[in-house]
C-alpha cells in the first residue's frame, strides 16, 4: 500500500502533539520550534495533495463522501432521541443569541462610558508560546492548547450538521476537510434547498445542532476537569495575589505618617522597602503602603495606587491561608465562613504558609465594605420593562441564574449581595416612581433575609482563589496532569466562547444564529424578515466593531 501525503500527516500529528508536549514540559524555550514542525507540515500535505483540494477565497477545502455513511447510520438510528435533544438545542439557540446579543450590547455601552478600555469580546488566536498571551482585543492561546480544542470544535460541531440533516432525512452532499491559514476545518455540506424547503422544525435543529454540540463539549470539558480537581490536586489552602487597592489622587493626601506631606519621594528614599507607610486623605480616609509599592510608582502621577487599609495589608500577610484561629482553611467557603463566624471588629490568628516557613500572625477585621451600585443602560432598559411588564427583573435573574450554572460561576447569597439587591430597588423607587410599592416589599424581603446572612469580618485581600497542588503519587506525571487541566480549560472557553459567537444574527459569514432567526421571522413575518435580518445583522456587526476597537483604546 502507498503512503499517501495525507496517511503520512495523520501518522505524524500524534507525533508532534508528543513533541509539543515535550517541549512544552521540558524546554519551554523551543516551544515555538512544534508550531513551526506543525505550520511545515500542514503546507507539505496541502502541496503533495494539492489536486483534490479546492481553493475558495482563503480556505483550501479537502471534498469526500468517505464518513457520510456513518453520519447517516447515526442519524437515522434512535430518531426520538435526536428528536428532543434536537429541541433542546433549539431552545438553547435562541436564548443564547439573545444573552450573547445583550452581552454585546452591554460592554459596548459600558466601554462607550469609560474614559478607559474594558473587558470585552477578543480574538481567540493561537500563540507560539507555553503561556496565554492577553492583550487588548486579543486572547492568545499556547499554540498545542489552541490547535487541538480548535479541532474538536469543528469536528462536533460539523457532526452534529451532519447527524441532524440525516435525521431530517435529508441528503448530505458532501464534507471534508480543510485549512485557513493553519486553522483546521471540517465541514458537512447538506442540500441547501432541500434544507431550505424542509419543515420548520427540522430546519431550527439542524442550523442549532452545532452550537449546542460546542456548549455541550464545553460542559463535558468542565465536568472533566472538576474530577481532574477533585481527584489529582489537593487544596493547600487560600492564596491571595495582593491586597485590596485603590487609586488615590495625590492632591487629596494629607498626611503620611502623621506628618504633612512635602516631597514624597525624598522622604521615602532611605527607607526599607518592606517599611509600611500610613496615609490619610483631606476627607479622612486612610490607606498604606509599602515602600517598594511606591517606588514600583511613578510619583509624579496624578493618581497612586495605594492598599485599602485592612488587617492583611497592615499585618503585611503573605503566602497561602491555612487556618483562622486553629480552624483549617481549605477553600473559599471555609475562608468565608471563618470571617462570617470571626465577625467584624474582632482579632484573629491567621496561619500562612510561604514556601516551606508557617507564621502564624494577629489580624484584625473590619466589617467589610458595604459595595457599591452602579447603575447601566440595560439596568435602567429592565426597570423601565418592570412598570409594564411584572417579572421582567426577575426573568432577568432566573436566566443569568441559568446562565451562570452553566458557566460554573454560581453566585451564593451572602451580606454583599443582598446589600447589593437593597441598592437595586432602592434606585429603582428613586428613578421609576411607578416601582416604588415593589421595590418597598423587595427591600423588607431583603431586610429579613440579611439576618441570616450576618456581615463578616474582613481581610483586604484581593485575586483570592484556592492553592492547588497536585498530590504525592502523582508528582512523576505532574506535568502530563498540568497540561490535560490546561487543555480542558481551554476547550470550555473556547468551546463555549465559539458557540455563543456563532449564534449572533449575522448574515453573510454562514453563523447558524442568523440562519435560525431568519427562518423564524419567514414563518412570523414573511414580508418584513429580509429587512428586519439585514438591520439586525448590521446593527449587531456594528456593535462588535465599536467592542474590539474600544478594546484598543489607549493603545494607538
Amino acid at each position: 500500500m502507498t503512503l499517501s501525503w495525507t496517511r503520512l500527516a495523520l501518522l505524524l500529528i500524534p507525533v508532534l502533539l508528543a513533541i509539543g508536549f515535550g517541549l512544552y514540559q521540558v524546554i519551554p524555550d523551543l516551544y515555538p520550534v512544534s508550531f513551526l514542525l506543525f505550520v511545515v507540515l500542514v503546507f507539505m500535505v496541502l502541496y503533495n495533495d494539492r489536486k483534490k483540494f479546492e481553493r475558495q477565497s482563503i480556505m483550501f477545502l479537502r471534498k469526500t463522501t468517505r464518513g457520510r455513511h456513518i453520519l447517516i447510520w447515526l442519524g437515522s438510528h434512535g430518531r426520538g432521541f435526536w428528536k428532543l435533544l434536537g429541541m433542546i438545542g433549539v431552545a438553547f439557540g435562541f436564548f443564547f443569541s439573545i444573552w450573547m446579543f445583550i452581552i454585546l450590547v452591554q460592554i459596548t455601552i459600558q466601554g462607550l462610558l469609560s474614559t478607559t478600555s474594558v473587558p470585552g469580546l477578543s480574538l481567540v488566536l493561537p500563540s507560539p508560546t507555553a503561556s496565554p498571551v492577553i492583550a487588548p482585543g486579543v486572547f492568545g492561546v499556547p499554540f498545542w492548547f489552541w490547535i487541538i480544542s480548535i479541532a474538536l470544535l469543528v469536528i462536533v460541531h460539523e457532526g452534529f450538521h451532519g447527524i441532524f440533516v440525516a435525521r431530517e432525512k435529508m441528503r448530505i452532499k458532501s464534507m471534508g476537510i480543510g485549512v485557513l491559514a493553519v486553522l483546521p476545518l471540517a465541514f458537512v455540506e447538506p442540500d441547501e434547498e432541500q434544507l431550505r424547503k424542509g419543515p420548520f422544525w427540522a430546519q431550527q435543529r439542524v442550523y442549532a445542532a452545532g452550537s449546542f454540540a460546542n456548549f455541550l463539549l464545553a460542559g463535558l470539558s468542565v465536568f472533566l476537569l472538576v474530577g481532574l480537581l477533585m481527584s489529582a490536586y489537593a487544596v493547600q489552602g487560600v492564596a491571595f495575589g495582593s491586597y485590596g487597592a485603590s487609586a488615590v489622587p495625590v492632591s487629596s493626601l494629607a498626611t503620611m505618617n502623621g506628618q504633612p506631606i512635602t516631597d514624597l519621594a525624598a522622604a521615602i528614599t532611605d527607607l526599607d522597602n518592606r517599611t509600611l507607610l500610613e496615609f490619610t486623605t483631606t476627607d479622612g480616609t486612610s490607606y498604606l503602603a509599602t515602600v517598594s509599592l511606591l517606588k514600583e510608582q511613578n510619583l509624579a502621577n496624578e493618581e497612586l495606587v495605594l492598599y485599602d487599609d485592612y488587617g492583611a495589608a497592615r499585618a503585611q500577610l503573605v503566602g497561602t491561608i491555612t487556618a483562622i484561629d486553629s480552624k483549617p482553611i481549605i477553600n473559599l467557603s471555609t475562608l468565608h465562613d471563618a470571617l462570617v463566624t470571626a465577625g467584624p471588629n474582632a482579632t484573629v490568628a491567621v496561619t500562612t504558609v510561604n514556601g516551606t516557613e508557617e507564621d502564624t500572625t494577629p489580624v484584625y477585621l473590619k466589617p467589610e465594605p458595604v459595595p457599591s451600585f452602579t447603575s447601566t443602560p440595560m439596568i435602567d432598559a429592565e426597570l423601565w420593562l418592570e412598570q409594564y411588564i411584572p417579572g421582567t427583573v426577575g426573568f432577568v435573574n432566573g436566566a443569568t441564574a441559568f446562565s451562570n450554572a452553566i458557566l460554573g460561576t454560581t453566585v451564593a447569597t451572602t451580606w454583599q449581595t443582598i446589600q447589593i439587591d437593597k441598592q437595586f430597588w432602592n434606585y429603582a423607587a428613586e428613578t421609576f416612581p411607578v416601582l416604588t410599592e415593589e421595590a418597598t416589599q423587595n427591600t423588607q424581603k431583603l431586610t429579613i433575609l440579611e439576618e441570616e446572612y450576618p456581615r463578616s469580618g474582613y481581610l483586604g485581600i484581593a485575586f483570592v482563589q484556592e492553592d492547588r497542588t497536585v498530590i504525592e503519587s502523582l508528582k512523576p506525571a505532574e506535568g502530563l496532569v498540568t497540561f490535560i487541566g490546561g487543555l480542558l480549560a481551554f476547550l470550555f472557553i473556547i468551546n463555549f466562547g465559539v458557540g455563543a459567537f456563532n449564534l449572533l444574527p449575522i448574515g453573510g459569514i454562514g453563523l447558524d444564529g442568523y440562519r435560525m432567526w431568519e427562518t423564524l421571522l419567514k414563518r412570523v413575518v414573511p414580508k418584513r424578515q429580509k429587512i428586519v435580518m439585514k438591520v439586525v445583522s448590521w446593527i449587531t456587526i456594528i456593535f462588535i466593531v465599536l467592542n474590539l476597537a474600544l478594546a484598543l483604546r489607549g493603545v494607538f
